[in-house]
């Protein structure tokens, strides 16, 4: 029996697969449960939007381990990092599609001179020879 190295594509990415979990910062609401419990209750059951919540929680100086932005908080829905709180429950969002654009037409967009299909026949025959 013998042994030789070698090098196997599959297996090395999935090295790297396994080793690139730990990368990268954590949520910043991770361990905060009574805030995110608070931005679901407002969202969920008293239809408030994201922006409005966040805007609430800043002018009452209600206190939290954490802070978050707007952006952040979008960006944690969209993700579908809370247990509860999905798109649906948003008061815009749940309903906005992407935006359909038609495509101009310009029928002839070059009109300048006369067309190539009635150049004269000497012009055919020079090009040729």
């Amino acid at each position: 029996m013998t042994y030789r190295d070698a090098y196997i594509a599959d297996a090395s990415q999935r090295v790297y697969d396994e080793n690139a979990t730990g990368k990268g910062p954590g949520l910043k609401i991770d361990n905060d449960h009574k805030l995110v419990q608070h931005i679901e209750d407002k969202i969920i059951k008293e239809k408030y939007s994201p922006g409005a919540e966040i805007g609430e929680i800043r002018t009452k100086e209600l206190e939290f381990d954490t802070s978050i932005c707007t952006k952040t908080l979008y960006n944690y829905i969209d993700q579908e990092l809370s247990l509860k709180l999905t798109n649906k429950d948003l008061p815009v969002k749940k309903n906005k599609m992407k935006g359909r654009y038609n495509k101009v037409r310009i029928a002839n967009k070059n009109l300048k001179g006369t067309s190539i299909e009635k150049r004269p026949v000497e012009v055919e025959l020079h090009y040729w020879f």
